[in-house]
């Protein structure tokens, strides 16, 4: 196994030159073309299920003391 510089994860491509076999996918291409779409796809079918929900009829007419011990114990 050959010892790189960590200077050469921050070339864009899937290639590294005089390293790992002349092929490697970068960190800097790993996280522009494999990780940055999956989170806009992710953060863009959130926002419009919270639009969607926005305008659903609400289930709950009234807030009590229950609702909050349960939102509360939701999160531990």
């Amino acid at each position: 196994m050959e010892q790189c510089r960590i200077q050469v994860e921050d070339v864009f491509g899937p290639q590294v030159s005089d390293c790992y076999d002349n092929f490697d996918f970068t960190l800097l291409f790993e996280e522009s073309v494999l990780y940055l779409p999956a989170l806009l796809i992710a953060s863009a079918m959130g926002c419009w299920r919270l639009w969607e929900l926005r305008s659903a009829k609400r289930v709950l007419s009234h807030r009590g003391v229950l609702l909050y011990i349960k939102q509360v114990s939701a999160i531990f």
